[in-house]
């Protein structure tokens, strides 16, 4: 009986984990290359600072998702220590 309690627990913990912590923060990760897709392909080699009205409202909706997206990843900066581990000295090399 106490193996059953104690694997129901387990499982209980690990989908609350998941779906308050883990789905958030992929969903994050995902808008953000979203983001940079946009930006890739919309810029023009020509002309990097012409936009058009179709750009900015693209790049105006993902700035909102974005936004959502860090609302609703619980605790945000201790959360992000976990997926940037180890990066942190790549970013600041390439800066």
């Amino acid at each position: 009986m106490f193996t059953v309690i104690t694997g129901v627990f387990i499982f209980v913990v690990s989908q609350l984990l998941m779906k308050f912590v883990i789905d958030p923060a992929v969903e994050l990760k995902r808008e953000i290359a979203g983001l940079t897709n946009t930006f890739l392909r919309r810029s023009s080699s020509e002309d990097t600072l012409a936009m058009t009205l179709d750009t900015a409202l693209e790049l105006r909706v993902h700035a909102a998702t974005l936004m959502q997206c860090l609302w609703s990843v619980p605790m945000y900066k201790v959360t992000t220590s976990f997926w940037t581990a180890g990066r942190s000295t790549y970013r600041s090399s390439c800066a």
